[in-house]
């Protein structure tokens, strides 16, 4: 048998004496897709971090380590630099946080060209622009001269996995690659990997918490729970004859039920003619400059206590900016009304009184969590600025309980963000929102970065908070299965426009717009 493209064997990582991954061991041939699955805080993305080195200071890491026969645990520092980008390349999980938000798109992949493979700065540009078409971005000589905060998250995670295979690696390491992505583009991208894996002999450790995705595009499978091996196999194994209660749990787990019927009530949120634009660079200083891009184009949505719209659309469709510009984030034009008030009468302190009336749920739990402070005080900053008649001890007693609501407990308070998984982050986002009460909640990608048994939770815990306290919901997804267990009625967006619109039930179950028939059909929903 030929040897392993990579191979570990008993793999073990603590930080600072608390152990995180325990005797973990598998092999990636050349030309396979090995599934590292499990919940958030299994181990997953620190196993992966481990065998290249890439975990902080106060990780050990023990075990065996071999990629192409060459002994990792040897390597110095110049030797990792050498294999890090060119024989192994790594999508990593979060885009926002692995982007320089001070350079543009081109510059940052022709980096990686220059370095590697000594390429001059135009033909760097030249492959970066192909890359970027490799991998579904339209106007990819628009887009090498953006920054990344000027792109939506999917275009921002096809933009790493871009780079990362910019020098066609032998192994490639994909955490959670399809995270902020669309379905349809979901699988244009796993079948890119796919072709690039079998064109050019790669291996790849795939980590995911989406087991369809696995079932459809990995060769074998390593279930893991709390740093452990579960049980592994290929995939025609381990989902037809799961040996694990947790191997089980899992593929059971999919969001299921539906949302509490809403009465004939009137809106509480509404918005009329709602669009936003942005204004384009001028190609040079004595040039017109060009009209604006129609982010947002003129629609009309409302919102109904207790009732959940569902936005859905692929990225880059203006689902982001939508409700930016509901939440008063970025400059729109239109009226948006929240119960009897005008929100864009208001600015300054009169609409930062009211903020605590609607709160928003970011799509990055990375980036939304200052790195600087505890948990304890990430939740209960806003609830000490817009009710400072609270005391220690009530502030104190709401923080812990709703940490309790959100699946976590009250010991993490004194933690912080980097001490968490990503599904654990986005979970202390969602409390910091639902504390302070809101009358309205904007959820972007909120189930987004967490596995199938806690977006199970995660939608029952939403269901019931809007059941019980008449929330109104703004819920933007890719995950069609998610938002048919969410929401009440559905918009379908595509570029900047509402393609289709109606109940869940109309929408999802008998699409009109070929657009929306491809996302149905894409989420394997029909």
């Amino acid at each position: 048998m030929a040897e392993a493209l990579l191979s570990v064997k008993h793999l073990s990582v603590d930080f600072d004496g608390t152990p995180v991954v325990d005797d973990l061991s598998f092999d990636v041939n050349a030309g396979e897709t090995l599934a590292l699955v499990g919940e958030s805080g299994s181990g997953k993305s620190v196993s992966a971090l481990g065998v290249m080195n890439l975990l902080p200071e106060n990780a050990r890491v023990s075990g065996e380590r071999f990629l192409l026969g060459t002994n990792l645990e040897a390597l110095k520092r110049p030797q990792w630099n050498a294999i890090r980008g060119h024989q192994v390349g790594f999508i990593f999980q979060e885009p926002m946080t692995s982007l320089n938000p001070l350079h543009r798109i081109g510059k940052q992949i022709g980096e990686t060209l220059k370095l590697h493979q000594g390429l001059s700065g135009r033909d760097a540009r030249k492959r970066a622009k192909t890359l970027l078409e490799q991998v579904k971005l339209p106007r990819a000589e628009e887009l090498l001269d953006v920054w990344p905060h000027q792109l939506s998250g999917g275009q921002r995670q096809r933009v790493m996995i871009a780079m990362a295979i910019a020098n066609q690696p032998k192994l490639l390491i994909a955490d959670e690659p399809t995270t902020a992505l669309d379905v349809t583009v979901q699988q244009e991208i796993l079948a890119l990997l796919r072709e690039l894996r079998d064109r050019h002999g790669m291996g790849m450790v795939f980590i995911t918490h989406d087991l369809n995705l696995v079932r459809a595009h990995a060769d074998r499978v390593c279930v893991l729970y709390q740093g452990q091996e579960q049980e592994s196999g290929t995939v025609e194994q381990v989902f037809k004859a799961p040996q694990s209660d947790y191997t089980k749990a899992l593929i059971a787990a999919e969001p299921e039920g539906r949302p509490a019927p809403v009465g004939r009530v009137s809106p509480r949120l509404t918005a009329q003619q709602l669009s936003v634009s942005f204004a384009r660079p001028k190609a040079g200083l004595f040039r017109r400059a060009p009209p604006p891009f129609e982010a947002v184009k003129p629609m009309d949505l409302y919102v109904a206590p207790g009732e959940t719209l569902g936005i859905v659309g692929e990225s880059g469709s203006g689902k982001t900016t939508l409700a930016s510009a509901i939440m008063r984030m970025v400059e729109s034009r239109g009226e948006i009304t929240l119960g009897d008030d005008t929100l864009n009468a208001l600015s300054g302190k009169a609409l930062r009184k009211e903020r605590h009336r609607f709160q928003m749920v970011f799509q990055d739990p990375y980036g939304a969590l200052s790195p600087r402070m505890p948990v304890f005080d990430i939740i209960s900053e806003g609830l000490r600025f817009h009710f400072p008649a609270l005391s220690s001890a009530e502030v104190t007693e709401r923080v812990h309980r709703t940490l309790t609501e959100v699946g976590l407990p009250e010991s993490v308070a004194a933690r912080y963000p980097h001490e968490f998984s990503g599904g654990q982050r986005q979970r202390i986002a969602i409390a910091r929102a639902i504390i302070l009460e809101p009358e309205l909640l904007v959820l972007d990608e909120p189930t987004s970065a967490l596995d199938r048994t806690v977006q199970k939770q995660m939608v029952t815990l939403l269901r019931d908070l809007q059941s019980k306290r008449q929330l109104s919901f703004l819920f933007i997804s890719h995950d069609l299965a998610v938002v048919r267990a969410m929401a009440h009625r559905i918009m379908v967006l595509k570029e900047g426009q509402v393609l289709e619109a109606g109940t869940c039930e109309e929408v999802l179950n008998a699409p009109q717009h070929d657009y929306t028939k491809r996302l149905v059909s894409a989420a394997q929903l029909v």
